[in-house]
């Protein structure tokens, strides 16, 4: 269906296994070409059955991929997520804040039909920046190998009047001469997702997730630090406590910042999904774009 993201090429796939078929039936036409009694014409008509077919697509409306219409379906797919971001310093002092709307693409070329087609709509919108652990984003996933912030945009959107996750550093307790063990205390809503990356000379070699040894995620190739998904669900209102190993190498103090944690709060139903400034922008996109949509808080802590 195409839909995997703007960095996957579908057309790639298709025209992989159109041209596998072709290839299967042409040695039945080309047998029936060569025992007709006029070849030339036969190429001719069939030439230009092809390039009428090619100007249809590339030419007209006929080509364009997408339709709202109720008896023909073929929406395109995107997420819209309002997100209100605060990266926070080592003193735990909100250095930089800022709100918007994310239009993450799910088709290739998303983000370029809609400004070719909705240009009003696009207007106020603005280039979505790469800053921060996973580009700094509230993604639910690991999705950077399929949606690429950098090939995103954000609409102007008012900050959000929601529960934000909250994390403390409940001990910072050494180990050992190079090894330093991290608690954390976090609340948040039912769905938080937080990706942690490490500042250099540290690693993390053992946490309290899982199978306890870290596996790091995909990241651009611009971002040299390694990365850590963790997505976290519950049903109540609890506090969840968990806590990594991180080694340090050469002088490094055990009390110097070590790691760099983005938490995003995702609000995925009740009340708070929908937004006053979501509402308002899905009135205005065109008909044959289907979003997704949901409220998101991201906040970005030294530890």
């Amino acid at each position: 269906m195409g839909r995997r993201g703007s960095e996957g090429n579908p057309d790639l796939v298709i025209a992989g296994l159109a041209s596998l078929l072709v290839l299967m039936c042409l040695p039945y036409h080309i047998a029936f070409v060569y025992t007709h009694k006029r070849v030339g014409q036969v190429i001719l008509v069939t030439s230009a059955v092809i390039m009428l077919g090619l100007t249809a697509v590339l030419c007209t409306p006929a080509g364009f991929p997408y339709s709202g219409s109720p008896t023909d379906t073929s929406p395109q797919r995107a997420m819209l997520v309002h997100f209100d971001r605060r990266f926070h310093s080592e003193s735990g002092q909100v250095r930089k804040m800022d709100a918007g709307i994310w239009y993450m693409p799910v088709d290739r070329h998303s983000t370029k039909h809609l400004m070719d087609y909705a240009p009003s709509v696009v207007y106020h919108a603005r280039q979505a920046t790469c800053d921060g652990v996973y580009c700094g984003r509230p993604y639910l996933y690991p999705m950077l190998n399929l949606v690429d912030t950098r090939k995103t945009i954000d609409f102007p959107a008012s900050h959000l009047n929601v529960d934000r996750v909250s994390i403390k550093l409940v001990e910072r307790q050494a180990l050992g001469r190079d090894l330093v063990k991290l608690s954390f205390a976090m609340k948040g809503p039912s769905h938080v997702t937080i990706f942690i990356s490490e500042k250099p000379k540290a690693h993390i070699v053992r946490w309290s997730f899982g199978h306890h040894i870290p596996v790091e995620v995909f990241t651009l190739s611009s971002m040299t630090e390694t990365t850590f998904f963790i997505y976290y669900s519950h049903s109540g209102n609890t506090t969840w406590q968990f806590s990594m190993d991180i080694q340090v190498e050469g002088n490094k103090k055990l009390t110097a910042p070590l790691i760099n944690m983005g938490l995003a709060g995702h609000y995925l139903h009740g009340i708070n999904q929908v937004s006053s400034d979501l509402l308002s922008l899905e009135r205005d996109l065109p008909q044959w774009i289907s979003p997704v949509t949901w409220t998101a808080t991201y906040d970005e802590y030294v530890f």
